[in-house]
């Protein structure tokens, strides 16, 4: 089952039924801020865009 929680100032998705889901990974790799300024969202753009490299990592496939 999954719950939007509001941590922070920041709504996260929680799987109540499962602690060690993908959705709870992902929560505790992203920082919470406690105000949200030009700054911290460049910071969390880059958080998120570390995130999608590492979540859609993909290998290089040679065409010869």
């Amino acid at each position: 089952m999954l719950t939007v929680l509001l941590v922070n100032g920041t709504h996260v998705l929680a799987d109540t039924d499962d602690k060690n889901s993908n959705i709870n990974r992902i929560n505790e790799t992203l920082k919470s801020f406690d105000e949200w300024t030009a700054a911290s969202i460049d910071e969390r753009q880059l958080m998120l865009i570390e995130l999608a490299k590492d979540v859609w990592k993909t290998l290089l496939i040679s065409a010869t």
